[in-house]
């Protein structure tokens, strides 16, 4: 599963705006009080196969069906059944074609055998039931509003919502095979896991049947099924069948999105060592689908936010999307964690691939960026919200673990592992892993027993540091040179305590010298090292700079003492992408005239559009003139990502006319880049400066891919902070404006109307009805708002919605956002009072470093 709901439209949703609020008062919860321990299931019975006939009634939102389970007990004597069944209505239960006694409740379907079962002796169970479910399976499609969309019914199993569904063994530790017959409207198709055996029209009933069957075990969780009017091109892999299913009319550019796939399964099969084992690979994209993707065993869903175009195809990564649900297929559905604590077996292991398939298609650079993009993911996690072990068991709902912890540094984590072991053996132990465990469910100690197994190596030191214990090292880093030797020095800084190890691991330091190069690789296992590296030439060859761990493979964070001169010649100079991206970071936190002479030329003459990309957002962080200037200088890159870092840079220049004059040139009409777009549009806004309000307004009428042009246009005027954006923002609310656009108004709203009276209830009232249901994404962004807000009127909303809201995600932000809002009721005013003192300062700060360069500037 992808969660992630970016400014792209597939990255994490608006709780992102939330968590920056919530680390503003240092409030950093993760097991919200009275949360249970959570242990895998008993079970009684293993579930060998379900047979699912159902009929789906787009019309009325409902279904109807038939679920047949066939069980084998563990035990003799089995007199009753458990299944989850949430929100259904069950007609009728058999066994051996007699009828049983059933009862639900608290979400239990109970049922008694008409005899007791023997063990080891397999027999059926059928539930006939119906419903019109809330949670699982959703109807979407045309409305009042916009009567244009398209007619859709999809379903989304994980966590544990398969049972609004079909009553099943909803829990990960448990596999079955499955087929599913489905009867839908005519000319409507249907897509579910498997082969599909057959398929038949009856013109007469006005319907149409698809059976689909998985010959592979797997959990419930998995079971997919998908309905409406799509189109489907079929490729081949091997032999498999490798189909695209597309909303109709737009086929073309959903080619331009999974292209590639053939080459990730030859990538991921060669890799794994154990060869794609479905009969078929499907991808499909749906509406309103409430993840970036679901990896459903053979037939992945993926929502139709990331069906990338012309303009953002160049700069939207999708690929990283469909990576992350094909390396699924391996790590999640051909072994599941046996329960949710385990889930970085699933999600750390599939976004690890990201970077697998980021390294083959792309080149090592880009992998290591996009590696160092997940580090800091993870680490603004760890330090703005909470800190946790990636193995936790402490929870009210699953959904609470899907976070930068299981996904990002369960990525970062297996990438150390593999340069632990080196690339030849890591892969050696994850094919042995797999080969061991196929169809069955995992806990972590299975992994290190494969590598264990294979490698010979005894690594449970590394698991508990990295696994069952939290945070990371934080590391000061010096050095300096004694004639012919480098003393370097490094210390980890991180308190140690029960939740925060010591740790051990290596790390690579290259010393660059005008005598050559040397590298050596280092063993930290204590608090405190000192090491002395022999340098080439002798005691005359000076050190020009040093690289701490060039590639960015250690998860670290941390601070490293190298001058200006040499950050200056390290990102002039050095061949390591990822040591010249912090080369930038260094010398933009330096932020003297020498620093920005040295990032304004890393902007022109980088080869790497993420370097410059890097330097343009250093020179933000500036905020001097000269660091104005050379991102004005540099307005009209080549490259768009280089070109939307620049336009999201220049927004750091508040009330300045030059800065905005800029950025409403960005936003010419011949500029297609939807990310440049967005991010000139929100950098427009946080100038503050009076010609925006127009501009931006003139904005929210523009198309471009994913309304990015009209968010960004949006957000601006939430930064602007103008309250005579209000009526234009509640305008963007309306319910015939495109989701993604109205969740942007959302948020951009609640940073106005805090003067008034009737404007703040205004504000507070619209918001709080965007709480109570709706778009997923538009849900979470109106929480964000009012927790910004900070007005203890909301608190009755947020209360009631956390209680009430069958979607984990929902409830966990209404239950942090009231618990800030409640902690800090007096405290609103006084913080928007001391972020208008720090801008005042900032701009001061500017002031100063202008006077400072226009001092050292060399007289004509």
């Amino acid at each position: 599963m992808h969660g992630h709901m970016s400014q792209f439209g597939c990255r994490r949703c608006a709780e992102l705006g939330q968590s920056a609020l919530l680390a503003a008062s240092g409030w950093k919860p993760f097991q919200s009080p009275g949360a249970p321990t959570q242990w895998s299931r008993d079970r009684k019975v293993d579930v060998e196969h379900v047979k699912l006939e159902i009929r789906v009634l787009p019309d009325t939102k409902r279904i109807e069906g038939t679920v047949t389970h066939t069980v084998r007990p563990f035990l003799d004597g089995l007199t009753t059944l458990e299944f989850d069944c949430q929100e259904l209505t069950v007609a009728r239960v058999t066994s051996a074609k007699k009828a049983c006694a059933f009862a639900i409740d608290a979400g239990k379907l109970r049922i008694t055998l008409p005899a007791p079962a023997k063990k080891g002796k397999s027999f059926d169970v059928a539930i006939e039931y119906s419903g019109s479910p809330r949670r699982g399976i959703y109807f979407t499609g045309p409305d009042e509003h916009r009567p244009s969309r398209q007619i859709m019914v999809w379903t989304q199993g994980q966590d544990e919502d398969s049972r609004f569904w079909f009553p099943c063994f909803d829990f990960p530790n448990e596999k079955q095979t499955t087929e599913v017959i489905a009867t839908v409207p005519l000319g409507m198709k249907a897509l579910s896991n498997g082969a599909l055996l057959w398929q038949k029209d009856d013109a007469k009933a006005g319907t149409s049947k698809w059976h689909w069957k998985l010959e592979f075990p797997h959990v419930a969780y998995l079971v997919t099924l998908v309905v409406g009017d799509f189109e489907i091109f079929e490729t081949k892999w091997k032999g498999v069948p490798v189909t695209y299913w597309s909303p109709k009319g737009r086929m073309a550019d959903v080619k331009r999105t999974l292209e590639r796939t053939p080459k990730m399964l030859s990538l991921f099969s060669e890799k794994t060592g154990f060869a794609y084992p479905y009969a078929q690979y499907a991808q499909i994209f749906v509406q309103d689908f409430i993840f970036g993707g679901m990896e459903n065993t053979s037939a992945t869903t993926l929502t139709d936010t990331c069906i990338v175009d012309r303009d953002s195809e160049s700069e939207v990564w999708m690929d990283g999307l469909v990576a992350h649900e094909l390396g699924h297929q391996w790590f999640g559905d051909l072994v599941t964690c046996r329960d949710w604590s385990q889930g970085w077996l699933n999600e750390g292991f599939a976004t690890f691939m990201e970077t697998v398939w980021k390294r083959a298609s792309c080149g090592a650079d880009e992998e290591n960026y996009y590696r160092m993009g997940e580090q800091s993911s993870y680490q603004d996690e760890d330090a703005r919200r909470y800190r946790r072990p990636i193995v936790c068991r402490t929870w009210h709902d699953p959904i609470e673990v899907f976070d930068g912890h299981l996904y990002q540094k369960g990525a970062c984590v297996l990438h150390m592992l593999s340069q632990e072991l080196g690339e030849d053996l890591f892969w050696a132990s994850i094919a042995h892993y797999l080969q061991r465990h196929q169809k069955g469910s995992v806990v972590t100690d299975d992994l290190r027993r494969a590598i264990e197994d294979t490698t010979g190596r005894n690594l449970e030191w590394f698991f508990d540091e990295w696994v069952f214990h939290g945070g990371h090292p934080d590391l000061d880093v010096s050095w300096s040179q004694e004639k012919s030797s480098l003393i370097l020095k490094v210390r980890q800084t991180q308190k140690v305590d029960e939740m925060t190890p010591l740790f051990r691991f290596g790390v690579e330091v290259r010393v660059e010298t005008e005598a050559g190069s040397v590298t050596r690789k280092l063993e930290i296992t204590d608090a405190v090292h000192n090491f002395v590296i022999e340098l080439p030439g002798g005691e005359k060859s000076k050190v020009k700079w040093v690289a701490f761990d060039p590639g960015a493979h250690l998860l670290h964070s941390g601070k490293f003492a190298q001058s200006d001169e040499q950050w200056a010649a390290c990102i002039a100079g050095d061949s390591d992408a990822a040591t010249r991206v912090r080369a930038a970071r260094a010398l933009g936190e330096s932020a003297t005239p020498a620093a920005v002479d040295a990032l304004g030329k890393a902007l022109v003459s980088d080869k790497l559009w993420f370097v410059r990309a890097e330097a343009a957002r250093a020179l933000g962080a500036v905020k001097s003139t000269a660091a104005r200037d050379h991102l004005i200088g540099h307005r009209a890159d080549n490259d768009s990502k280089v070109r939307a870092a620049v336009a999201g840079s220049l927004g750091s220049f508040r009330h300045d006319g030059t800065a905005a004059a800029a950025l409403v040139e960005m936003l010419h009409d011949g500029e297609r880049s939807p990310s440049t777009l967005l991010e000139a549009g929100v950098a427009l806004g946080r100038t503050r400066h009076s010609t925006a309000h127009d501009k931006l307004v003139s904005q929210l009428s523009r198309s471009s891919w994913n309304d990015m042009a009209r968010r960004g246009a949006a957000a601006g005027l939430g930064e602007l902070g103008a309250d005579d954006a209000i009526p234009v923002l509640i305008g963007e609310l309306s319910p015939d404006r495109p989701d993604v656009l109205r969740a942007s108004a959302a948020v951009a709203l609640g940073k106005l109307g805090r003067d008034k009276a009737s404007d703040k209830d205004l504000i507070r009232e619209k918001l709080e009805e965007f709480v109570r249901g709706g778009y997923l994404r538009l849900q979470m962004s109106a929480i964000a708002a009012l927790t910004e807000r900070r007005d203890p009127k909301s608190l009755g909303t947020l209360h009631e919605q956390a209680a009430r809201d069958l979607d984990g995600r929902v409830k966990r932000a209404a239950k942090l956002a009231a618990a800030f809002i409640a902690s800090g009721q007096d405290r609103g005013d006084d913080v928007r009072k001391l972020r208008e003192e720090l801008d005042r300062l900032r701009e001061d700060h500017r002031k100063v470093l202008d006077r400072v360069e226009k001092l050292e500037r060399p007289k004509s």
